[in-house]
């Protein structure tokens, strides 16, 4: 090791700080990763999610999931050619709102 203070420890001693040495290496390389992915260095990512005041890049056209609290399910895609694909686990209702905004509604469950 290059630090005196660490070469005159027990042996467990120096074997464990290497260990968070490395550890802390592998860390910064990951979190340098996500500040470049963050920053919009992820030049082929078309979906954003909102965190806070940032959009964060997650790749090119995931399936994102949305999960409602009576169990139903939208996964959304962006595809090439611009437009929406979107799987429901039930039939859906398409409210237009307004002129750029539309509403997608789930049927109730059957039985309620």
């Amino acid at each position: 090791m290059d630090d005196p203070r660490i070469d005159k420890q027990p042996v467990w001693v120096q074997e464990l700080l290497r260990e968070h040495g490395q550890r802390i290496i592998a860390l910064e390389k990951e979190l340098a990763a996500l500040k470049r992915m963050q920053a919009g260095q992820h030049p082929d990512s078309n979906t954003f999610v909102e965190s806070g005041n940032d959009e964060v890049p997650v790749g090119q056209s995931p399936m994102v999931a949305f999960r409602t609290a009576d169990g139903g399910s939208f996964d959304v895609k962006l595809l090439k050619d611009g437009s929406l694909q979107v799987f429901t686990s039930r039939a859906v209702l398409v409210a237009p709102h307004n002129e750029i905004d539309i509403r997608l509604r789930m049927t109730p469950k059957e039985g309620r």
